[in-house]
C-alpha cells in the first residue's frame, strides 16, 4: 500500500524515449477477508527473505551443473595430458564425489526418488516449499513455515561454504593442469606465450636448377 508514480517510455534502436507525464496512483490494502495479517510489514519481510533463499539456492543449484560440466570435461584432458600424474586425477576425482555428495544434499536424492522411496528433503525443496505458498497469501506466516526457512537457511549457508571451497579446488587444479600442457577445457583460459627468442626467421625457397627452369 502507498502512492506510486509511474510514467511509460520506449524503446527503439536501444534508445529509451519518455512519452507523456508522470502518473501518481494510490494503491490501498483490502481487509476483507479475517484470514489477512494485521502485520504487513513483518509479512513483506519474511516474503523478501524467502524470496533472497529461493534466488539464491536456484543460483546455486546453476553453479553446481556449470561446475559438474567443467569436472567431464576435464577427465579426457587429463588423459591427453602426459605431464598429468596419479595426484591430479585422484584431486579430480575427489572433487566430483564431493560434487555429487552436495548436490544431494541441494537436490534429493534422485536414485531414491526415482523408486518412489521416501527421501529427505532437499534444500531446494524446501526453499521452493517455503516461498511459492506464501507469496500468494496475505495471512500471517504461520510457525511451520518460519521453523521451515530456518532449516532452509542453516542448511543452505553451509551447503553454500562448501560448493565455494569445491569451485575453487577445482580452479586451482584447472590452473595447475593449464602449465601442464593440458587441452583447452570450459572455465578457463588457456595459457601460453611465445618463447622463441628474437623474430622469426623466413627461409628462401631454393633457387631452381637450370634442368628445372627448362
Amino acid at each position: 500500500p502507498g502512492t506510486y508514480h509511474a510514467r511509460l517510455a520506449t524503446v527503439r534502436d536501444g534508445e529509451m524515449s519518455e512519452v507523456g507525464e508522470v502518473r501518481s496512483f494510490t494503491v490501498k490494502a483490502l481487509a476483507n477477508s479475517p484470514e489477512i495479517t494485521a502485520d504487513r510489514r513483518t509479512h513483506q519481510a519474511y516474503l523478501i527473505r524467502a524470496a533472497e533463499l529461493q534466488r539464491a539456492v536456484a543460483g546455486a543449484v546453476a553453479a553446481s551443473a556449470e561446475i559438474d560440466s567443467r569436472i567431464q570435461h576435464l577427465r579426457p584432458a587429463l588423459i591427453g595430458t602426459n605431464r598429468a600424474g596419479e595426484e591430479q586425477r585422484t584431486r579430480l576425482h575427489t572433487l566430483s564425489r564431493e560434487l555429487q555428495a552436495l548436490n544431494r544434499r541441494l537436490l534429493g536424492d534422485a536414485t531414491v526418488l526415482a523408486r518412489n522411496e521416501s527421501s529427505p528433503m532437499s534444500i531446494a525443496s524446501r526453499a521452493w516449499a517455503i516461498y511459492t505458498p506464501s507469496v500468494f497469501s496475505q495471512a500471517p506466516i504461520g510457525g511451520m513455515l518460519a521453523d521451515s526457512y530456518r532449516v532452509a537457511a542453516d542448511e543452505f549457508g553451509t551447503a553454500l561454504a562448501d560448493l565455494r571451497d569445491i569451485a575453487e579446488r577445482l580452479q586451482a587444479l584447472e590452473q595447475e593442469l593449464g602449465t601442464l600442457g593440458a587441452p583447452w577445457t570450459p572455465g578457463r583460459i588457456p595459457q601460453w606465450r611465445d618463447d622463441a627468442a628474437g623474430e622469426p626467421t623466413t627461409r628462401n625457397p631454393p633457387e631452381a636448377t637450370d634442368s628445372a627452369q627448362r
